[in-house]
């Protein structure tokens, strides 16, 4: 098929699509519906920090933060949000721009899919896997970067697949570029170019017929990659001597990094110990930390990076069990609470609707009898996550699929996300960018299961379509 959609299969695609736009704008109206006269809870904590930013950018043309330079967020969803500031309903025209980017990832994972296997039938159900995935839907209206972020992983991974799939010179080019664009979306991925470089010479070196052509490319691709990124390091350096893309990594690494690691040492709240260390308080961290009086903006992101690491590299078992422990979170929590905090609902975590030393089964029991409705919300997404996770690994290893550079590239997307999303700051929201591959390889684990329950001799993964 060589990446081209055919006309029977544009048909499905199109209504895949508008699917995955009356969802994701469903989801407010509903809420609206059900919380009026308050509206749903569109923003969280992080969302306060973006509008200001963008309304301060409009306002003066420059990044700052109450006339300050700002150095723990970046310029990416900040300029995503100026149409909303400039037609003074900065919610409401954002979520009608993510609704469109939401349906956009859904057309990239069904290319995405298309490229890598070349069956319409794994893009189709890839495709709707994207769509009506629960988080995925969720988020789009909600004044986070997520949404963005994971519509430009999904496009670079589009074009970074027709690269390794065809070797184009203009592929490679436009990957490097949209991956540097989601740097500026969020830093996680800053160091995402340099391990797939890495991955390209590793496992192209061979096959490659002219070696001086294949360092080229990847040469090219790294400098664009990382060569945006660096123009907004250079910016710190000049308005805060702060040589970093993001001081953002700096907090994260002090206030949830490290004060994880010492609530589990201390067995207190992680919320806690955050709120004595002064992570929403300038005042308590001055009163904690005198000597930091007068410091500049670049002093300060330094201490809390040489503290944090002081602080994990004395308890190193710990902070190996805080860190994984984030990762599962990342990975398996359904999101029951955000759903039920976006209507608004009064909060009452599952684990503690039976209080006391009872059995999980006591717990469970109560849990049915008090709040029947949460119990069955949670059991519903956490099958769901579970489904989708089960699907891809069938997924990846029906036919070899994993030992296909596109599948290894996109898997180590996947871990890379995923690793650096650990620790205390795990949270079911960091899985969204990994929700484009999760669907590309349940898509391939669905037909392969379809084909298998129809003719168990048949081999898996034949187009049907």
């Amino acid at each position: 098929m060589n990446g081209k959609v055919e006309p029977a299969a544009f048909r499905r695609l199109f209504g895949v699509v508008g699917l995955a736009f009356v969802l994701r704008a469903a989801l407010p109206l509903a809420a609206l519906a059900a919380t009026w006269p308050r509206p749903p809870l569109i923003r969280e904590p992080d969302s306060e920090g973006y509008a200001l930013l963008a309304e301060e950018l409009v306002a003066t043309g420059q990044f700052t933060r109450h006339g300050r330079p700002e150095l723990e967020r970046t310029p990416g969803y900040v300029c995503f949000l100026i149409p909303g500031v400039l037609a003074n309903h900065i919610d409401a025209v954002t979520i009608v721009l993510q609704c469109a980017v939401g349906g956009l990832t859904v057309l990239l994972t069904y290319q995405i899919a298309l490229v890598v296997f070349e069956r319409s039938n794994v893009a189709i159900v890839g495709a709707i896997a994207c769509a009506c995935e629960p988080l995925t839907v969720l988020y789009t209206s909600k004044l986070l970067s997520e949404t963005l972020f994971t519509c430009l992983v999904a496009a670079f991974l589009y074009l970074f697949a027709r690269y390794l799939c065809r070797g184009g010179w203009c592929d490679l080019i436009g990957s490097a570029m949209l991956l540097a664009a989601a740097i500026y979306i969020r830093p996680i991925a800053l160091y995402l170019p340099i391990v797939l470089a890495m991955l390209i010479v590793a496992g192209r070196w061979r096959q490659s017929n002219t070696c001086l052509r294949l360092l080229g490319q990847v040469a090219t691709f790294a400098a664009l990659a990382l060569g945006l990124p660096a123009a907004w390091i250079a910016r710190n350096e000049i308005v805060a001597e702060y040589g970093h893309f993001s001081a953002m990594g700096d907090v994260n690494l002090y206030f949830w990094g490290a004060a994880g690691v010492e609530a589990a040492r201390q067995g207190q709240p992680l919320a806690d110990v955050q709120r004595a260390w002064g992570y929403s308080s300038t005042d308590t961290f001055l009163e904690r930390n005198p000597e930091a009086r007068g410091w500049m903006a670049a002093q300060r992101y330094g201490f809390f990076r040489s503290e944090a690491r002081r602080i994990l590299s004395e308890s190193p078992g710990t902070t190996a069990f805080v860190y994984f422990d984030g990762i599962r979170s990342t990975l398996i929590d359904p999101g029951t609470q955000a759903f039920r905090e976006y209507f608004r609902e009064r909060q009452t975590p599952i684990a503690q609707l039976a209080k006391g030393p009872t059995s999980a089964w006591t717990r469970l029991r109560h849990a049915l009898a008090t709040r029947p409705h949460v119990v069955a919300l949670h059991l519903s997404l956490q099958i769901v996550v579970l489904g989708y996770l089960a699907l891809a690994v069938i997924g990846c290893l029906s036919e070899g699929n994993w030992q296909r550079f596109p599948v290894v590239v996109m898997l180590v997307t996947l871990g890379y996300l995923l690793l650096l999303s650990g620790g205390p700051a795990g949270y079911h929201r960091f899985r969204l960018p990994l929700v484009p591959i999760l669907s590309v390889l349940a898509g391939a684990g669905w037909i392969s299961l379809w084909n298998w329950s129809s003719n168990p001799k048949r081999p898996p993964l034949r187009d049907t379509g």
